[in-house]
């Protein structure tokens, strides 16, 4: 196939994935990406020079946020322009997602024979489609995949430009995301497997960029944003390594259709002890369950069989680079260059999971989704190898098939979770405006972007509190951390409006978590709970303890009257 076809399929590929996210609402911590962005139109060399109110206490986004502010650069420009315009912030993420795809085919191009699997396989998954908010994991992945596509080209043909070019771009995916710091490990792999040295130099350069960004925290803040993350911002207690690994094992597993493609390449191989060793691995996962001794009842079979696929996928890549290792001796360099490939590979993806699981507070889709290239390319590279391409092409097909789908349902889930904050100022706000009291909100996310560009009032912990007589409108599903226990015991009920969507499938629930994977929640549940249920209170008086109710006028209120969350 023709180097143009290729990217004509990408352009198809990128604009599918990003399309029908233009219109997207503001959601998670997209908020946190916008405040940086407007901080950056008033002040643009003193980005963290501002505040935000995370944990229903305004603190400074300097110690609030987790990553560095090259992508609120980005988007600072639409903001001033625009402003909270959806469709105007989301073309950058679809520009992204082209580039993206790009990387994939200079990828696929070098490591596999210019396969289209990996790029359909990377551009299709819900890992890639349903992050493409205004969140920095799609950015940082898509600049990483790409400097490692520079890099390797240039180190291939002596050629300078792109060397630099992959340099600067890895710089860039540090500048965006810090996780992506370990490209320093990723790229520097590939001139000593290719005995190269000298391409290190050009490491430098993302040095260098890293440097000036914290030499701007010592000027402005006085200290740099990586110390304080390491010293401060992570040295509370975390969840258990065993843990992160098993919710890491789950996403692979249940994001990434690859594992069939795994299984039947052992099948067609006759590889008997592999296929023992398939059914052999639920076993192992059950027994990883009982040493863990998960209390929480969100442990249940999809996550014992999405963990289960995810682990057999990983030891399958294992596998097969311990048989490309051992079982024979390269006699050309042909072989040699694919052996070097498959190690470079593996270093890739094993960075970039030891980075999710040991150096990431809690485990999320998106900390996986810069492995998600180099494990997609080792199970391509792997099945060309052996000659099996053209036999698992059904099987292949059909694994782009089941991810096209799972994105389209998951994506429109998470969509319509992410409208209802967006719905609720559209359609409820002005007649509460109309009662003329003070209305207030409690509520991060998407909800508090929208909250705030409609001007309402922050409940904090602190005073000063809501009066007596306005109302507090409080999003049940919407991340909320401390809340003012005196204001708490002082609100009335007085409406409750439930969105639950057409898809049944949920990304942010009490079981289901594809922003945080933790407490042994899946990516996405299919149920048909709420996604997001929305209160009006009205604050009552001082120092006296009211009853809950619901008035039966609301048109959307429900008949029951629920304690707040």
């Amino acid at each position: 196939m023709g180097f143009r076809r290729h990217l004509v399929i990408a352009v198809v590929c990128a604009l599918a994935a990003g399309l029908p996210i233009l219109n997207k609402a503001i959601t998670i911590d997209d908020t946190v990406v916008l405040a940086v962005a407007r901080q950056i139109t008033e002040d643009p060399l003193r980005p963290f020079a501002c505040e935000i109110n995370w944990h229903n206490d305004p603190q400074p986004m300097f110690e609030a946020t987790t990553n560095p502010p090259l992508l609120s650069y980005v988007l600072a420009p639409l903001v001033a322009m625009w402003g909270l315009n959806e469709v105007a912030l989301h073309i950058p993420m679809v520009i992204f997602l082209l580039i993206g795809a790009l990387a994939m085919v200079a990828l696929s191009l070098r490591f596999t024979p210019g396969s289209l699997w990996p790029l359909l396989f990377v551009l299709s998954t819900p890992a890639v489609v349903v992050s493409s908010n205004l969140m920095r994991d799609v950015p940082a992945m898509v600049l990483s995949a790409a400097s490692v596509a520079a890099f390797v080209w240039g180190s291939d043909r002596r050629d300078r430009r792109l060397l630099a070019l992959g340099a600067v771009l890895a710089g860039s995916a540090m500048l965006t995301k810090y996780s992506s710091l370990v490209l320093f490990a990723v790229l520097g792999a590939y001139p000593l497997l290719r005995r190269r040295p000298r391409d290190l130099v050009w490491l430098l350069i993302p040095v260098a960029m890293v440097g000036l960004w914290s030499l701007e925290n010592i000027m402005v803040h006085g200290r740099t944003h990586l110390g304080f993350l390491g010293r401060d911002r992570f040295d509370e207690k975390g969840f258990s390594r065993a843990a992160k690994f098993l919710s890491m094992t789950t996403i692979v597993g249940s994001l990434i259709w690859l594992w069939p493609v795994a299984f039947v390449h052992d099948v067609i191989r006759r590889g008997r002890l592999r296929v023992v060793a398939w059914v052999l691995a639920p076993v192992a996962a059950a027994g990883a369950f009982l040493v863990i001794r998960p209390s929480e009842p969100q442990a249940t079979v999809s996550f014992f069989l999405w963990a289960t696929a995810g682990i057999c996928l990983l030891m399958w890549v294992l596998w097969e680079i311990g048989s490309a290792l051992g079982n024979r001796t390269p006699s050309t360099e042909g072989e040699k260059r694919q052996t070097t490939d498959a190690v470079f590979l593996l270093w890739w993806l094993g960075c970039c999971l030891g980075v999710a699981v040991f150096g990431v507070f809690f485990q999320a889709v998106r900390h996986l989704l810069p492995a998600l290239p180099a494990l997609v390319l080792l199970v391509v590279a792997f099945v060309h190898r052996n000659g099996l391409e053209k036999r698992l092409r059904p099987v292949l097909a059909a694994g782009v098939v089941l991810q096209v789908g799972l994105s389209a349902a998951i994506g429109m889930a998470d969509a319509q979770f992410a409208d209802a904050s967006r719905t609720f100022m559209k359609d409820e706000l002005p007649r509460l405006r109309e009662t003329g009291s003070e209305i207030w909100f409690c509520g991060n996310w998407g909800f508090r972007a929208y909250a705030e560009a409609a001007g309402l009032k922050d409940a904090l912990f602190r005073p000063p509190v809501p009066p007596e007589g306005s109302l507090l409108i409080w999003p049940v599903t919407t991340h909320k951390s401390r809340f003012n226990p005196e204001l708490k015991r002082r609100l009335v009920l007085s409406e409750e409006h439930v969105y639950s969507g057409t898809v049944p499938i949920r990304t942010m629930s009490r079981t289901a978590g594809f922003y945080s994977t933790v407490r042994w929640k899946t990516p996405f549940r299919v149920t048909t709970d709420p996604k997001e249920i929305i209160r009006v209170y009205e604050v009552g008086p001082i120092g006296k303890l009211t009853v809950t109710r619901v008035p039966t006028s609301s048109r959307e209120s429900s008949l029951r009257s629920p304690p707040i969350n």
